[in-house]
């Protein structure tokens, strides 16, 4: 059998019709679409859910592929019973012992020998770029085990009432990542930009002077005197790579070379108990470690390297009763966790992801607290490669899922009644914080420097020649990272009929009710701008040059949930004893939870005749909002401050004067209405000759 691609379970999703989304073929992490949709899709493996509590939440805890016994993926029109999701219900059910043994090895394997080379290896100098692929290896080895739990003569020795399962995989992926980028050339470090005289230039095309800002002519040559240039401006251009020699492509001069590998393991374990004819129950737990390195963490062409750890763990209970041949019951109890997810500094990197290598002396805002001391800044020259753009790690977190549910389906004549109830309490304590974040704002402890053309007093009219003179635009930086426990407990009940009223004639209908309060912290430490409480009489007056308060209240407009700090955020913050002005009995998430998500649901299916079939079906979904780590409440100030400074030098970019500059801020939607999405759609489908069938339909 050829495997499907990436060999994981919900890669199965990938064989759907109107899908599009990642490959998954290094892991599932990627945002799946259905019928076209992009949001909201929802996992769930024996019925425990494996949905979006983060933004970032990928679906680690699936089971091997050799584990599963069946896979359901509903794209459209899906009845009352599901929810959560607009774009797709993907469920997965492993697999149970019998009464017989039953085994598989399996092995599947890819190496590069069999690929064929990149255009950008291609076209790169180095020899062992051109020569042939990047080296890749991918091996995926396991087995499982079902059958009997049995004691000949002693123990359920005629071999119905227990069973198991046990399974293992382990995946090995080792390859070579080589990420390309535009950087400065070692002369522009040094103050030279005379090879930007030549309009032929690989960085504009065309030539570029730059202006002394003193006397507003040109540098004679294009080029700085070595005294005017700044130490920390010329540590920022030497922090970039140098440029891979003979490498010229427009808008690259520049190819790594680093080795990532990844190992996960997949542990299962199901145990099922036939305790009489008429109830069944089935335990299920899974352990699923992965583990890898990231040679280029975000976008820092090898100035931080990382390890991560993710440590994920399942299980489900399930208990289905058949109360009378006419009552079903069905409960299930599930939890999930990632563990303390971990990214970690990686120690092999050395003195390249130092910032003391590179000359970097200037006295941080915010000096005290950094998960990594030694992290170089964000650095952001037009139009060269925003190094480390993208980077909030080191960093940890720790989620977890509870859920309990209970369905009952009552045969009525010619209705099928069903009803039930889903209970989830979910949270994560998260110590990363932001995620993203649009300039002038910034992810990074390390600091961000921003470099343009224009803008800066002292502009030399270009942005690079401005970073050698330490001219930045604007440097953000933040403070210690907090940790912000998120939490919520969330309800879901549905009702729904199938009627049969005719041999060809089918209804079904229902409606779902979502009660889904806003993620809120469990010590109360999150905060942002509600523009409802800003005082313009006490507004800050911001000095126009330097970008720092003047007058005011800086944290005028700022707003923190409930009516006083609770017992567990005072001990930890002493400080906000002193903010009793900024608590206005808000929400504990800062918005209502609404209490009007329902979700009807109709739909009518009518067979012509035993080989034409019309159906066709409408429905209301909502989708469970995730916690958002990138508006990240819990970074906001005072618990996580975040400055911004406009135009200064980057030897001292707080100034040589103590300042108090205004804080970077997110908000949040004080309604924060939940996403609802309405779905319809009518599909054709006939029986052809030879076993074939065609399905039309419109969604």
């Amino acid at each position: 059998m050829v495997p499907p691609p990436g060999t994981q379970v919900p890669v199965t999703v990938e064989l759907t019709k109107g899908k599009n989304g990642d490959d998954g073929s290094t892991h599932w992490t990627g945002r799946v679409m259905l019928q076209n949709q992009q949001l909201g899709e929802n996992f769930s493996v024996d019925f425990d859910s494996h949905g979006e509590r983060t933004s970032t939440n990928p679906k680690l805890s699936m089971a091997d592929l050799d584990a599963v016994q069946e896979v359901q993926i509903l794209t459209a029109n899906y009845s009352a019973e599901y929810g959560r999701s607009s774009a797709g219900q993907i469920r997965f059910v492993t697999k149970s012992g019998g009464q017989a043994f039953h085994g598989n090895l399996v092995e599947n394997f890819r190496n590069s020998a069999l690929d064929a080379n990149s255009w950008t290896r291609n076209h790169s100098p180095n020899r062992s770029d051109f020569g042939g692929p990047a080296p890749f290896r991918f091996n995926q080895f396991g087995y499982d085990l079902n059958g009997p739990i049995f004691i000949p003569k002693k123990f359920n020795a005629d071999k119905s009432k227990y069973f198991f399962l046990w399974a293992q995989e382990w995946i090995r992926r080792r390859e070579e990542q080589n990420p390309t980028a535009l950087v400065p050339s070692l002369a522009m470090r040094n103050g030279d930009f005379s090879e930007l005289l030549s309009p032929t230039n690989v960085f504009f095309s065309r030539v570029r002077t730059v202006t002394d800002p003193n006397t507003k002519a040109p540098y004679p040559g294009n080029i700085i005197p070595i005294t005017r240039l700044s130490p920390n401006g010329r540590a920022l251009l030497r922090a970039y790579p140098a440029p891979t020699p003979g490498l010229l492509q427009p808008g690259t001069n520049f190819i790594g070379s680093g080795a990532r590998g990844s190992n996960t393991l997949k542990n299962t374990l199901k145990v099922d108990y036939a305790i009489n004819s008429n109830h069944r129950l089935s335990v299920r737990g899974t352990h699923i470690p992965w583990h890898y390195n990231e040679p280029f963490e975000s976008n820092s062409l090898g100035t931080f390297t990382s390890n991560w750890s993710r440590p994920n763990r399942t299980a489900a209970i399930a208990l289905t009763s058949t109360i009378s041949p006419t009552l079903l019951n069905e409960f299930t109890f599930s939890l999930n966790s990632d563990g303390r997810g971990t990214i970690a500094y990686n120690n092999s990197c050395g003195a390249i992801c130092d910032r003391s290598t590179y000359g970097f002396n200037y006295p941080q805002i915010y000096p005290n607290g950094k998960e990594f001391p030694g992290k170089l800044p964000t650095i952001l020259i037009d139009p060269f490669y925003s190094l480390n753009n993208s980077s909030p790690y080191p960093g940890y977190w720790s989620g977890f899922v509870y859920a309990w549910s209970n369905n009952m389906t009552k045969i009525m004549g010619n209705h099928t009644f069903k009803f039930g109830i889903f209970i989830e309490r979910s949270g994560q304590k998260d110590g990363i914080q932001l995620t993203t974040a649009s300039s002038p704002a910034t992810v990074n402890q390390g600091g961000q420097f921003r470099f343009v053309d224009t803008g800066h007093p002292n502009s030399t009219g270009l942005a690079v020649a401005n970073t050698a003179l330490g001219y930045f635009n604007d440097y953000s930086e933040t403070s210690a990272k907090p940790i912000t426990p998120w939490v919520s407990t969330g309800i879901d009940w549905f009702v729904q009929d199938s009627w049969k009223a005719t041999k060809k004639l089918t209804f079904e209908y229902g409606v779902r009710h979502s009660i889904w309060p806003p993620w809120h912290s469990s010590w109360g430490n999150i905060s942002m701008f509600n523009p409802a409480f800003f005082d313009s009489k006490n507004a800050a007056t911001v000095d126009r040059s330097g970008g720092f308060i003047t007058s005011g209240d800086p944290y005028n407009g700022i707003t923190l949930p409930g009516s006083g700090p609770t017992a567990e955020g005072l001990k930890r913050w002493p400080e906000l004893a002193n903010y009793k002005n900024l608590y206005h009995n808000l929400p504990d998430g800062f918005s209502q939870t609404q209490m009007g998500v329902f979700q009807p649901r109709f739909g009518v299916a009518y067979g012509v005749n035993n080989k034409t079939s019309l159906r066709a079906g409408i429905g209301a979904f909502a989708n469970r909002t995730a916690i958002n780590r990138d508006t990240a409440l819990g970074g906001n100030a005072p618990f996580q401050l975040q400055t911004t400074v406009s135009n200064g030098n980057a030897d001292n970019p707080g100034g040589a004067t103590s300042r108090v500059f205004p804080f970077t801020m997110t908000i949040q939607d004080p309604v924060l209405k939940v996403p609802m999405a309405w779905n319809w759609n009518t599909t054709f489908a006939r029986q052809l000759p030879w076993n074939l069938a065609v399905e039309v339909g419109y969604v």
